[in-house]
């Protein structure tokens, strides 16, 4: 089955075309061979235990060689991608006693990844190079195989969610296998499971949505790797964030990165940071996925499940980006300072207990066990009553009240109304805090205008979707007419993985702005009233939102 070329005297290449000329010859007997003793034809049979299963998978590995002339045999042969994928999503439910898990999802890893392209992976993808989202896709439509997502779909009935679950499943069951083995070389050998799932989530099949049990399932086996004795599985576990970066760089809703921090995805990221610095274990390629992991982590840091997840570890974890007290970076300083500094605008945000009816039957307005939020995220009632009760004082503050300067506008993209209420939220806390230094802006932008003296829209972009936010000031048009002040137009800009979103979230006159500076620097912090409601129309308008939940 071998048809590499062998090194040696001239004779070698009559050997080669006589090798390939005998393969070719027996491919299609081959072929039904290999689709006769599949046991997914007797998995349910007394010849279940009967079946080369290890056999199996070393023959399929052998026919899915990243070699010219199997390639050319792969093209006419699509029967081979629904025998590999069934045998490797599947491989669970094929297992016998004398079944060798470890050489089998090895052999099986490899032919998936090989399966992938219908030629060399190397000829038309260089490491290291970072690519955009349409230099993958055009690499992708060019030399990927048209059979291999067919019939990986074919395998889970067309369930996309099903495919990462059930190779989730077998890269834990080589995880495990593997482990027991007690052997560098053996875990090393996990790579082209890990990679082959990392290259279906990134170039192949990305999804815009992917289950818990994926991301949770990384978490454990990378857990199970770095705790493995004589650090023997301190290489294969650097791999996974490449797989997480892959998951997250497609979800716009931030439920994967919460997941992962929920699962406890910080704390071995900074003992993967701690392992890059170890003298003999530098690798670039692998020491940017990781940053590139923080930095994802850092960039959904506006989502409040994001938010909330990350709550959840200040009880026991002072520490986020740093993976030592010693480590002196004021960078990752900077993103704890800015965590803690979210963390307590969420809290402001939606922390309220009490019932906000100031006729709650409640004594004495005593924190209620199951309280129910407002659509509009304002406030919380602890019964319908409550709420019918208070609901002429809060009708003007809810979903199109006549508050209409309070009201969130998205311009672009889209946001749940808990995203953009806390977006909303957070920018005015920016602005009122920040104050004299916006005003101070707003100020040069006005005295550099080409008509100083007129009265302009200015919009105030906060870049609210990455911890160290920063802000911006634009001159948008001249107005005229009885205009005497500049009006100013605060938005908040969220940058995601698949586009960004704007927000027009409030507005007010220059002379207010400039009399808002001056109290801040005057008292100080100011309550901020988290009076946000949304347009109903919030989480409309984005072509890719959707997902399948199977």
């Amino acid at each position: 089955m071998v048809l590499r070329r062998t090194a040696g005297d001239g004779s070698a290449s009559g050997i080669q075309r006589e090798m390939t000329h005998c393969v070719q010859a027996l491919w299609p007997t081959l072929v039904l061979w290999l689709d006769f003793l599949h046991p997914m034809h007797h998995a349910h049979t007394d010849r279940r235990e009967l079946v080369p299963v290890t056999l199996l998978c070393i023959m399929l590995s052998h026919c899915f060689e990243p070699d010219p002339p199997m390639y050319e045999l792969r093209k006419h042969t699509p029967l081979l991608y629904k025998l590999l994928f069934t045998l490797w999503l599947r491989f669970d439910k094929y297992i016998t006693p004398r079944t060798d898990i470890h050489l089998c999802l090895i052999r099986l890893n490899s032919a998936v990844r090989w399966s992938m392209w219908d030629k060399h992976r190397n000829t038309f993808m260089h490491a290291g190079k970072t690519m955009t989202t349409e230099e993958i896709k055009q690499i992708v439509q060019e030399n990927s195989s048209p059979y291999c997502v067919p019939a990986a779909l074919a395998v889970v009935e067309h369930h996309p969610r099903r495919f990462y679950r059930l190779a989730m499943g077998q890269l834990v069951l080589l995880a495990d296998a593997t482990l027991a083995t007690r052997r560098a070389q053996a875990v090393d050998a996990m790579d082209d499971g890990i990679i082959a799932l990392g290259e279906f989530a990134r170039e192949l099949f990305p999804q815009p949505s992917h289950s818990r049990d994926v991301v949770v399932g990384l978490i454990q086996v990378t857990r199970k790797l770095l705790d493995a004795p004589n650090r023997i599985g301190w290489t294969a576990a650097r791999n996974i964030p490449s797989v997480l970066n892959s998951i997250w760089a497609t979800d716009d809703s931030g439920l994967t990165v919460a997941w992962a921090l929920r699962a406890g995805v910080l704390p071995l990221l900074t003992r993967l940071e701690a392992i890059s610095e170890t003298p003999g274990m530098a690798w670039p390629m692998k020491d940017n996925h990781l940053k590139l992991a923080f930095a994802t982590i850092r960039m959904h840091g506006t989502h409040v499940c994001v938010l909330r997840a990350l709550s959840h570890l200040t009880a026991t974890q002072k520490v986020f980006f740093r993976h030592s007290e010693d480590d002196q970076s004021k960078e990752r300083m900077v993103f704890d300072i800015a965590i803690y500094e979210r963390l307590e605008v969420w809290r402001q945000a939606y922390h309220q207990e009490v019932c906000h009816n100031p006729d709650c039957p409640s004594v004495p307005r005593q924190p209620a066990q199951d309280m129910r939020r407002c659509p509009c995220f304002n406030v919380r009632y602890c019964s319908k009553n409550c709420q019918r009760a208070d609901w002429a004082d809060h009708k003007r503050y809810c979903v199109d009240g006549p508050m209409g300067n309070s009201l969130i506008r998205l311009t672009q993209g889209d946001l749940t109304f808990r995203d953009a209420h806390f977006a909303a939220f957070y920018t005015r806390w920016y602005v009122l805090k920040h104050a004299s230094y916006i005003a101070d802006s707003i100020a040069r932008e006005l005295k550099e205008a080409p008509h100083p003296g007129s009265p302009y829209t200015i919009q105030v972009t906060v870049e609210v979707g990455c911890l160290t936010s920063t802000y911006s000031v634009a001159l948008d048009k001249e107005l005229f007419g009885d205009q005497d002040n500049s009006y100013i137009v605060f938005c908040a800009m969220i940058w995601r993985p698949r586009g960004h979103v704007c927000a027009q979230v409030m507005s007010m006159d220059w002379a207010t702005m400039k009399e808002r500076a001056a109290t801040r620097d005057r008292d100080g912090d100011a309550h901020i009233a988290p009076y946000f409601p949304l347009e109903r129309r919030a989480d409309e308008g984005h072509p890719d939102r959707h997902s399948q939940r199977r």
